[in-house]
């Protein structure tokens, strides 16, 4: 069924003429994308599409109500446009939450214009209409993901992006608090993790674009360098290194990770 539904949706609303869904609006590009229903040869097309409606179209602001806001918030990061939204919750212009924020705003409200000045019928001044860029915070910036249920597998894995210094967050989760808080200065970038009993962690260090090649120390102990997994630090069972990232495999406990660009 979600199969027939998936076809039928691409049959309908694909603008093949301009590689857009429906007429091209935020919303229409970006919940296929939400939804994982973009054929694989079509997807980059589609975020193209969305990122030029963002960055040129709207300058740099969000034009999406409650839905299409939810799937830009999970379809951006998923699709490495992190920065993206990073510049979309950092404007203080119509519309967004830097606006609300403005205006003198202290709670989220229901409309993004509010009725005191677009003369918008509205009830509410607290409303946690648009909360949802809340997980933004907690799932990108900080980087706390759940690779199994129960957080007994866990992702650390924070996005470095804009002019943004450090960030932090914690959960607390049925088996403990879980918590990542990563600072940058010069060519080093801390990482301090918690992880909670009976749970393990796969911690994705950003390389923050420091120069390789280079060094991971943990509270003071290499565990990684030249390339290289250095065994022997407590807690931590492996590394290894991809494209923008250290990828260390962790049990529990409190971890204190400084990466060093040579």
């Amino acid at each position: 069924l979600a199969g027939n539904i998936k076809h039928a949706f691409n049959n309908r609303f694909w603008n093949v003429s301009k590689n857009v869904y429906g007429t091209g609006s935020q919303t229409e590009n970006v919940f296929p994308l939400y939804l994982g229903i973009v054929p694989k040869d079509r997807q980059q097309k589609v975020v193209k599409s969305l990122v030029n409606n963002i960055m040129l179209t709207h300058n740099g602001h969000l034009w999406t109500g409650i839905i299409g806001t939810k799937a830009l918030i999970e379809a951006l990061p998923e699709y490495n446009q992190t920065n993206v939204l990073y510049t979309i919750t950092n404007q203080t212009t119509y519309p967004g939450w830097g606006y609300m924020i403005s205006k003198g705003a202290t709670t989220l409200w229901e409309r993004w214009g509010g009725y005191r000045y677009f003369n918008a019928e509205m009830n509410s001044l607290n409303h946690i209409m648009y909360g949802s860029i809340d997980e933004f915070f907690y799932k990108d910036l900080a980087g706390i993901k759940v690779k199994e249920s129960g957080f007994k597998q866990i992702l650390i894995k924070p996005h470095i992006v804009g002019n943004l210094t450090f960030a932090k967050a914690s959960v607390k989760t049925v088996r403990g608090l879980v918590a990542s808080g990563w600072y940058k200065k010069g060519d080093q970038l801390t990482l301090n993790v918690t992880i909670p009993p009976n749970s393990q962690a796969e911690v994705d260090i950003p390389k923050a674009n420091l120069h390789s090649p280079f060094i991971v120390k943990e509270s003071d102990r290499t565990i990684w360098k030249k390339g290289t997994f250095k065994k022997g630090v407590p807690g931590i069972k492996s590394a290894k290194e991809d494209k923008d990232y250290i990828i260390v495999n962790i049990g529990s406990g409190d971890y204190k990770f400084e990466l060093e660009g040579q």
